[in-house]
């Protein structure tokens, strides 16, 4: 990943179907998640707009035209939008 690629991705994130709001932020070259009330875990580049954390079982694919992002965990999925 070329620095300054994650600084897109970064910000407060939301979703009308479960009440977590999801902060991304970058320490170095990697994402990191940070779901509210939760512990914080680093994300790992899965392909291009894809990222995942094999130990939470998430993946994370970001639109960065719409400004959204889709979380999966298992056989649940998640839409998210960025707030900021």
């Amino acid at each position: 990943i070329k620095p300054g690629h994650l600084k897109k991705y970064t910000g407060m994130y939301s979703s009308s179907e479960i009440p977590v709001r999801i902060k991304i932020t970058r320490y170095k070259q990697k994402l990191i998640a940070e779901p509210s009330g939760h512990s914080s875990y680093p994300l790992e580049s899965a392909g291009f707009d894809k990222f995942k954390n094999d130990e939470t079982s998430v993946a994370i694919e970001f639109d960065t035209k719409k400004n959204t992002m889709r979380l999966k965990r298992g056989d649940l999925s998640y839409d998210f939008i960025k707030e900021n």
